[in-house]
């Protein structure tokens, strides 16, 4: 849906595509170099560089394939965008041991990832409101 994508790259680096972050994700949709290389293994690009994460195509067309890839792992968009935010690994441990569920993100110990998801969710609204 492309009103998830705007709103995921609104807060993600607000539409800048030069953007580095202090965990080293690049580009639109911040990846980090690591995912992008694991990204580009499950996509089969047999060729890939963390220069290619600040063109924009390629970083939106990986950031969308992951967050496909995301939403069929957890059927949850919000406990998707949790994982996109801190990690499948995070999720995962939270989902085991918190109970996380889509129902009761509130449990989620990390205020950043609570937060972008509200984030998100507020931009998609605004986007589908603005773009029907």
């Amino acid at each position: 849906e492309p009103n998830m994508i705007y709103a995921v790259i609104k807060a993600e680096s607000n539409f800048r595509a030069d953007v580095v972050s202090s965990k080293d994700a690049k580009g639109l949709m911040q990846i980090t170099g690591s995912t992008g290389k694991w990204l580009a293994e499950l996509m089969e690009n047999e060729y890939f560089e963390d220069y290619m994460l600040f063109d924009e195509e390629t970083n939106i067309e990986m950031g969308c394939w992951y967050l496909s890839h995301l939403i069929k792992n957890y059927d949850s968009i919000d406990i998707a965008l949790a994982a996109y935010n801190a990690g499948s690994g995070n999720v995962s441990r939270w989902i085991n041991e918190l109970a996380l569920t889509e129902e009761n993100t509130d449990v989620i110990p990390f205020a950043e990832t609570r937060n972008y998801i509200e984030k998100v969710k507020i931009y998609r609204k605004i986007y589908n409101f603005l773009y029907k």
